[in-house]
């Protein structure tokens, strides 16, 4: 093998070593950020359901005074409230959800998809490039 070759697959080699050691910690902070997801789910559910109960007994007592109303204009009222209720309580759900993954992703350093494809792309022009001076120099 001559230098110039020698050179070309120590330098593939690193490449691929730099990129198996990139996706080593990727997949250890997966496997992180999702136990911490996991937890910052649970959180979700214990505010909704925190949420849920303080929601359900406003609807109790606004249902009291609906009682006295004629039963189609109580019902309709009812249905509206409880419709904008549950709409407010899924939007918070979901916004807290997507904040604290975010945030997460964020803290833990954890690359983008398109930093990963990035990566990926480098790797493939450099193997392209490898091999083309592997043929010169077979030549």
């Amino acid at each position: 093998m001559t230098e110039t070759m020698t050179k070309a697959m120590n330098q593939a080699e690193n490449v691929y070593d730099n990129a198996k050691a990139a996706v080593d910690q990727v997949r250890e902070n997966v496997m992180t950020t999702g136990r911490t997801l996991w937890l910052a789910g649970l959180g979700v559910v214990a505010t909704a359901q925190d949420q849920g109960r303080k929601v359900f007994d406003e609807m109790v007592e606004k249902g009291k005074s609906f009682e006295v109303q004629e039963p189609s204009t109580m019902v309709g009222k009812a249905m509206d409230q409880a419709q904008l209720q549950v709409k407010s309580v899924r939007q918070s759900i979901e916004t807290n959800i997507n904040e604290a993954s975010r945030v997460v992703l964020h803290r833990m350093g954890l690359p983008s998809h398109d930093e990963i494809q990035s990566l990926i792309s480098r790797v493939e022009q450099l193997t392209l490039k490898v091999e083309a001076l592997g043929k010169k120099e077979a030549r």
